[in-house]
């Protein structure tokens, strides 16, 4: 490989040339105007890029590793299999940008723009978010393995079947994210707020959410088993098949929450409030209801067996077709009890 001189690279960007397997390791490029180019295989470890412009251009194995982009401006950029280790890129502008199978192990992107920014099969283990704008940012089958985004807004942001367990939130908010099959186990995101945000199917099951704003987020099939939901806020929450076995969620906010189909065998709701939730067919054996307010809350269906309802408020509850051996549910009265007629027009079947 050749080592031409700095200018030399504007030159051959401006031409409309490949730039392919040039050296401009430790080159002083702050400010170069590359805007448009294509690299292929091109050595910039160690260089100065701070400032420059790379908008709009496609870079296929080109390695930054310990560059210095500060500034730098790649938005509607492709970087593809580049190598970014404990690069920086603070503060760039990478809004629309793709990284496809790129490193960028202990990489800095603090306060870096990563609107609409799709990270596809790439690893950030170690890199560093803090103040980075991430609207509508996307990673895919990523490893995000001790990634510190601590105080960041995530809005829309989407990260699919992924390892969270150690990534830093501390001060973060959440709104309209997704989270799907991703892994929280054991962690805690306590105190954390998640808005419409969706944990279809992820793994929470340990999961420290006390004191947690989760209202209107999507919990459908995830699993939640062990948590702790003490003093949660969770108004219309969907928790359709989710796993919430011997979840602890006392005091906990969870008014016109979805729970149809869940497993919440030996879950402790002491002093929770409950009002209009529905729990059709749940599973809530062994289940602590005490000091509750479950009004107008529909239960048909559920599993009760052994659940102490002791305290518990249930004005016009619904405990129609309920399982109810050995439960205790003093305020049985003013519940609303099983509706024959319901029950044989949910038992009739058409003639053969």
């Amino acid at each position: 490989m050749t080592t031409p001189a700095a200018p030399s690279l504007a030159d051959i960007v401006h031409s409309g040339e490949t730039a392919r397997g040039l050296a401009y390791a430790n080159a002083d490029l702050r400010g170069a105007n590359l805007a448009g180019g294509v690299f292929e295989d091109v050595d910039f470890r160690g260089a100065k890029l701070d400032d420059a412009n790379l908008r709009e251009s496609i870079l296929v194995g080109c390695k930054f590793d310990g560059a210095s982009l500060v500034g730098l401006d790649a938005q509607r950029t492709l970087f593809s299999e580049c190598s970014f280790t404990a690069a920086r890129l603070d503060r760039a502008l990478l809004a629309n940008t793709q990284f496809n199978k790129c490193q960028l192990g202990q990489v800095g992107l603090a306060g870096a723009d990563l609107k609409i920014t799709t990270f596809l099969t790439c690893d950030l283990a170690g890199a560093r978010l803090a103040g980075a704008i991430l609207d509508q940012t996307v990673f895919l089958t990523c490893v995000l393995t001790d990634v510190v985004a601590e105080g960041s807004h995530f809005l829309a942001v989407t990260i699919l079947d992924t390892d969270l367990r150690s990534l830093v939130l501390t001060g973060c908010r959440f709104e309209r994210c997704i989270f799907m099959k991703s892994d929280f186990r054991g962690r805690s995101l306590a105190g954390l707020e998640f808005r419409h945000t969706q944990f279809t199917e992820a793994k929470l099951d340990g999961c420290e959410l006390d004191g947690a704003v989760i209202d209107n987020c999507n919990f459908k099939g995830a699993k939640l088993a062990q948590a702790s939901l003490r003093r949660v806020q969770a108004r219309n929450a969907l928790f359709i098949e989710a796993d919430l076995r011997e979840v602890v969620a006392t005091d906990a906010i969870l008014d016109s929450a979805l729970f149809v189909d869940a497993i919440v065998e030996g879950a402790d709701f002491t002093g929770a409030k409950l009002a209009q939730v529905i729990m059709h067919r749940s599973q809530c054996r062994g289940a602590r209801f005490v000091n509750t307010e479950l009004g107008e809350a529909d239960l048909s269906h559920a599993d009760l067996s052994q659940a102490d309802f002791l305290g518990a408020r249930m004005y016009r509850t619904n405990l129609h077709g309920v399982l109810d051996d050995g439960a205790r549910i003093p305020d049985r009265a003013r519940c609303l009890a099983s509706d024959p007629e319901l029950a044989a027009a949910e038992a009739w079947t058409p003639r053969t």
